[in-house]
């Protein structure tokens, strides 16, 4: 008989030496009140609070700081439902510890029958998952943030396994190789996204140091071929996964570099035509920055101005203008403000030798990057000079004797006579004929 109560002692002392050393807070709760009868040592010292303490309050008072049950503030309550189901409770509460800090419960109420069936006390279980339901939301977030990348992504983004299996195929990869997900997603392989040859040069580049190191590719253009046929350039980055040290496939991101090559080819073709054009013109053409230091010039401007090959680029504009044109370029720069089509200022230059050179000059002003640029357009009219110099001859002259035509003689005489009459002096004309032309 007295081993028997010893056995009991000895048992009782263990149960209670469990539940005073799990981890989790475990209370036992009037199922009438709610008043606390036993607390074991974890949910004491969460609450800061000894056993004779607890057992003055209320559940709802301790864990929530309420003055009346969760249930009757529009909150689920385990114990009453466990009273009233007669079945184990659970639901999620939000507790606050003896700091004042928030912290994620999950509950667990198990109603405990007296041996005629009633339900007098119910044990609630505590589980803090505060930590648990952060790294849920971090990873929910992660989750949403790359399910946000994969959508809106410009670019393709592929994923296959070692065996070339497609796993992962966005919305970008859709609109590249026109294909639906669906129909690329563990139907296709990988290789047939590329012309004959290039999957097989892509997996050598990947693992190769070449291009971003071993097991990754950066920047590598290359070609891919759509479901119609079409094949396009691409820039493409990818990079093998691995699990425990073992590859489990690839990912990569795929841009359509189409736009921009057709960008290129089209600059190309501009500057090409541009550059013939302004090698090929007749006059002569400086680009010239806002110091005066001639950043280009035509075959026209070097032979005119006798600098052969690149000699004149990086000179200032006055030397090359020559002696005496010093402040010619601050009149042109200004002129270039006008922005008047059609007008050009008359002036001359001198060419390396020395030779003077008359020049009908236009200027233009262009801006980049805030800095100002003037193209400077020089037309060499020592021809049209010559032509009009002889023009003006031939108009004054006579063409035998190359003398003074009677057109010429008469504003001479008449500014003679004015001036004879001014100072009132004699007045005298003599007439030769030296060709002896009267005779005939």
């Amino acid at each position: 008989m007295f081993g028997g109560k010893r056995e009991m002692t000895e048992d009782s002392e263990y149960l209670s030496l469990v539940f005073d050393n799990t981890q989790e807070n475990i209370v036992v709760v009037d199922a009438g009140n709610y008043r606390i009868l036993q607390a074991n040592r974890s949910f004491l010292e969460t609450f800061g609070l000894s056993l004779e303490e607890s057992r003055e309050k209320y559940c709802y008072e301790v864990t929530h700081g309420n003055d009346h049950p969760c249930h009757e503030s529009g909150e689920e309550c385990p114990v009453c439902q466990a009273v009233e189901t007669g079945c184990v409770s659970r639901c999620v509460h939000i507790h606050k510890k003896k700091e004042g800090v928030d912290r994620t419960s999950k509950l667990t109420a198990y109603p405990i029958r007296e041996p005629d069936g009633t339900i007098r006390r119910v044990v609630e279980i505590s589980e803090d998952i505060t930590d648990q339901e952060r790294l849920q939301d971090e990873m929910r977030k992660k989750s949403e943030f790359l399910d946000n990348i994969l959508k809106n992504s410009p670019d393709g983004i592929i994923g296959n396994d070692p065996d070339g299996k497609i796993f992962l195929f966005n919305e970008g990869a859709e609109r590249i190789f026109e294909y639906k997900a669906a129909d690329a997603i563990g139907k296709i392989p990988a290789r047939a996204l590329y012309p004959p040859g290039g999957a097989r040069e892509v997996k050598e580049f990947i693992y190769s140091e070449e291009f971003g190191g071993r097991g990754r590719l950066q920047d590598f253009e290359t070609k891919i071929v759509t479901s119609t046929g079409k094949v396009i350039p691409i820039r493409l980055s990818c990079e093998l996964l691995h699990q425990g040290g073992r590859e489990i496939g690839t990912i990569g991101f795929f841009h359509d570099i189409s736009g921009r090559l057709a960008l290129q080819n089209h600059l190309a073709e501009s500057e090409n035509k541009f550059r013939t054009l302004f090698e090929t013109a007749s006059d002569a053409i400086f680009s010239i920055d806002e110091n005066g230091t001639i950043l280009m010039a035509n075959r026209a401007a070097k032979e005119v101005f006798e600098y052969p090959g690149q000699e004149i680029v990086g000179l200032d504009v006055r030397q090359v203008l020559g002696s005496g044109q010093e402040g010619t370029w601050e009149v042109l720069a200004r002129y270039a403000l006008r922005s008047e089509p059609g007008k050009y200022v008359e002036t001359s230059a001198m060419s390396r030798s020395g030779k003077k050179i008359p020049f009908h000059i236009s200027v233009s002003e262009s801006a980049s990057d805030g800095k100002k640029f003037y193209t400077v357009i020089l037309r060499d009219v020592s021809q049209i000079k010559a032509y009009e110099e002889n023009l003006q001859n031939l108009a004054n002259t006579d063409s035998l004797t190359r003398l003074y035509n009677r057109r010429q003689i008469y504003p001479i005489l008449q500014t003679e006579l004015d001036r004879a009459a001014r100072k009132k002096v004699p007045f005298s004309v003599l007439m030769m004929d030296i060709d002896h032309f009267k005779k005939f």
